[in-house]
């Protein structure tokens, strides 16, 4: 193993924070300025009135959105709250953007699987939630909690790759 001088460490050191504040950075123009529009555009546009438009839905049901999360909640209690996020969120894209250089390998694959999954599940869940079947609300909320938590995690090992790359 080489050691790095002090000044050698120095460089290295804030080479790897003008990295890691430029991927924010696209991270933060590239969600919040693109993506997270579009999202809310499909929930306010197609998402909410499709299901409103379901014969389904029962008077108790209350679907809307806030930005790029659906909200389904039951006007009487009959479930908590839920709130479920579209598939390539934030969470998503904050995991890639620390994974930028190494895309290859199982975790990015999983990563991209994962969420190309949800597109087909998040339809079904919700359609079963607003249908009645009411116990797969504390369901749906747990994963999303664990969603966050994992693509937070996921998002964590590459910034520790990151800056273990020399």
């Amino acid at each position: 193993m080489v050691h790095l001088d002090l000044c050698k460490w120095r460089k290295l050191l804030i080479k790897k924070a003008v990295e890691l504040i430029t991927k924010l950075f696209v991270f933060v123009i590239l969600y919040f300025g693109l993506i997270r529009p579009i999202q809310e555009i499909l929930l306010s546009d197609v998402i909410v009135p499709e299901i409103h438009s379901w014969s389904i839905l029962d008077y108790d049901v209350s679907i809307g959105h806030s930005q790029d999360d659906l909200k389904i909640e039951s006007k009487s209690n009959r479930f908590i709250d839920t709130r479920i996020s579209l598939p390539f969120n934030a969470y998503y894209f904050l995991a890639i953007i620390f994974f930028y250089p190494t895309l290859r390998g199982t975790l990015p694959a999983f990563i991209h699987i994962y969420n190309l999954a949800l597109i087909f599940i998040l339809p079904i869940l919700s359609y079963s939630l607003i249908g009645g079947t009411h116990w797969l609300a504390p369901l749906i909320n747990a994963h999303e909690m664990a969603y966050k938590a994992l693509f937070l995690s996921i998002g964590m090992l590459g910034l520790k790759d990151f800056f273990s790359e020399n």
